[in-house]
């Protein structure tokens, strides 16, 4: 497996021709299973999201299609970033005509944490909205300031590709958000990319986290939207904390970036 297939359409895999690792994960979607035998752009590892039925019920196959699609129709410069950098799907698993699931790249090695005790987990973001003696206690790791900017900066740069690429992240939030301190500088991957936007249509009817909602009963379908739970994550990793909206701790350090951080929460999408 390259991708998904050409511009013209979506691949399309049967279930049947599949080996089947290890299961991954189960969440209120779907369950993921590792794949053997097959690899994202000849290169990663591949994970199986099967849906459970209840989000088969809700689901819009032809806008998953469309974002297996629009992988392999953008210039090779751009596929390989989003497959690189997110789960992006990319190609869809079917038994005979009816869609169950898709492809997407395994979460990379570094983008896991051991705790202490020996659980690895995957490095969720929320792991970092937590205070100092927690995160030396139990992930073992205290980023410093200069680290937690560098994921911000990785993040930023992230999402305004995205967007670029016509893609709105929507629920953006600490868990499906993961984070690397490892290598030459930190890096971000996102995960649970059927449930974004592409080009205004959702194959997953949109939700939102609790404590991550948007204020004024606001859609989370919008690039402000994205760019509010930003600065909602910037404000809350220098709060060290899982809920809150005070920027003064990330003012204290730099306030311009306070102060951008600041107007990132502000109630006027359109001043963010």
């Amino acid at each position: 497996m390259t991708g998904g297939g050409t511009g013209a359409g979506a691949a399309r895999i049967a279930r049947s021709d599949l080996v089947l690792g290890r299961p991954l994960g189960d969440g209120g979607q779907g369950r993921v299973w590792a794949v053997e035998k097959r690899l994202v752009n000849r290169t990663w590892p591949v994970a199986f999201k099967e849906y459970h039925p209840k989000a088969l019920g809700e689901l819009r196959v032809d806008v998953l299609e469309r974002m297996v699609a629009h992988l392999p129709s953008r210039p090779a410069s751009e596929g390989r970033w989003l497959a690189g950098n997110t789960a992006w799907p990319a190609a869809l698993v079917t038994d005979g005509q009816d869609v169950r699931g898709f492809l997407m790249r395994q979460i990379p090695d570094e983008y896991f944490l051991t705790l202490r005790g020996g659980a690895r987990k995957p490095a969720g973001f929320e792991f970092l909205l937590n205070p100092e003696a927690y995160l030396r206690n139990v992930v073992g790791v205290v980023p410093s300031p200069r680290q937690l900017f560098g994921l911000l900066l990785a993040l930023a740069e992230m999402l305004d590709r995205l967007h670029g690429l016509g893609v709105v992240a929507g629920d953006l939030s600490p868990k499906n958000l993961l984070f690397s301190l490892s290598g030459p500088r930190p890096g971000c991957f996102l995960i649970d990319c059927d449930a974004m936007g592409l080009h205004g249509a959702w194959a997953l009817e949109p939700v939102q986290t609790p404590a991550w909602q948007l204020p004024g009963g606001e859609r989370a379908e919008t690039r402000q939207g994205d760019a509010y739970k930003f600065a909602l994550l910037a404000v809350r990793l220098f709060m060290h904390e899982q809920q809150g909206q005070d920027p003064a701790p990330l003012r204290a350090l730099d306030p311009a970036v306070g102060e951008l951080a600041a107007r990132g929460l502000g109630a006027d999408p359109a001043r963010r």
